[in-house]
């Protein structure tokens, strides 16, 4: 049996006088307050965290991808792209944009393409616009030397570390392809096809829109709670082993804003059961569920408004 001794809520803001930035900061705790006897510990539970979803739906961390030109001399092309950074209304968006950074990179390497690019969207399963794959075609010419594409292939790496800024990418996802787990495999991630001249492209699944569903809350306390390796980019063998959790809440991410409220049907909020007898100060830090920093501009953590509100209960619990 146990019993709740006291109570006391705790209302922070990160904006503004909280050591460190608005996405990482440390909150520092009168001792006395927060220190339990014997026969008593801790717990800190989410009552609600707020904040506002500044950035754009396609960013850093599902946009960059390879794209593998296999040419008529035997020679081969290998080039980094970057989709444009923008919230799409809709998959048709999406897919004019990915035609439209494929057609400049065919076109760069001086292979002449049509200046009409037919990017369409297929409706799967009659899924009323809820699963569209992405389709496209283009004519594509001879180089200057006469040489002409035999074959084009899509690479989407999810491996952490390896270039593209070392983030973790789902780019596979926003794109309806299929990933690579391994800097030593080259599978084509989309269906390709190159007949007289045209080429064609198409995903394997449906697109989506955005990846990221949820702003997770993590701190330094040191808990009881576990994880498995898909919430932590660090951990390259993501097997079914649990592995320390330092999460402590996670945020639906909305339109305008990411949010939890235990008091709208959420439950009693997300606890953390402390085993340090005395806490006197906490690291907090808001992350991608594969605890990268959240997607951002440089700075935008300091000047730019990315930064939450959270209330934080603290419950002394004596065990009987």
């Amino acid at each position: 049996m146990s019993r709740i001794v006291s109570s006391r809520n705790i209302y922070l803001d990160s904006s503004n006088g909280i050591k460190g930035k608005g996405d990482n900061f440390e909150l520092f705790l009168p001792s006395m307050a927060f220190t339990v006897k014997d026969g008593q510990y801790l717990r800190f539970t989410v009552q609600s965290l707020l904040g506002y979803k500044n950035w754009t739906n396609i960013h850093d961390y599902n946009s960059y991808f390879r794209l593998k030109l296999l040419k008529s001399d035997g020679t081969e092309t290998l080039i980094l792209l970057n989709l444009t950074h923008l919230t799409h209304n809709n998959v048709q968006s999406l897919a004019d944009d990915f035609l439209t950074v494929v057609i400049n990179a065919i076109n760069n390497q001086g292979f002449p393409t049509s200046n009409q690019v037919n990017a369409t969207v297929n409706d799967l399963n009659n899924s009323r616009g809820h699963n569209k794959q992405i389709k496209g075609s283009m004519t594509v010419s001879a180089d200057n030397n006469g040489v002409t594409l035999t074959g084009v292939k899509f690479l989407f790496y999810r491996v952490n570390g390896i270039g593209d800024n070392s983030y973790f990418q789902d780019v596979h996802l926003i794109l309806g392809g299929r990933p690579n787990t391994s800097l030593n495999t080259a599978i084509n991630g989309m269906y390709t096809s190159i007949n007289q001249g045209t080429l064609s492209i198409s995903s394997l699944f449906p697109a989506q829109l955005s990846t990221l569903t949820h702003v997770f809350l993590r701190s330094s306390l040191v808990t009881d709670h576990f994880q498995n390796h898909h919430f932590d980019s660090s951990k390259s063998a993501h097997d079914n082993y649990l592995i320390e959790s330092t999460i402590m809440c996670k945020a639906p991410v909305h339109d305008e804003f990411f949010s939890f409220d235990s008091y709208e049907g959420h439950g009693s909020g997300y606890f953390v059961n402390c085993a340090s007898k005395s806490i006197t100060n906490i690291i907090f830090n808001l992350t991608t569920d594969k605890d990268q920093i959240l997607p951002q501009l440089q700075d935008q953590n300091i000047y730019g408004g990315l930064s939450c509100q959270l209330v934080l209960r603290c419950d002394v619990i004596a065990t009987e």
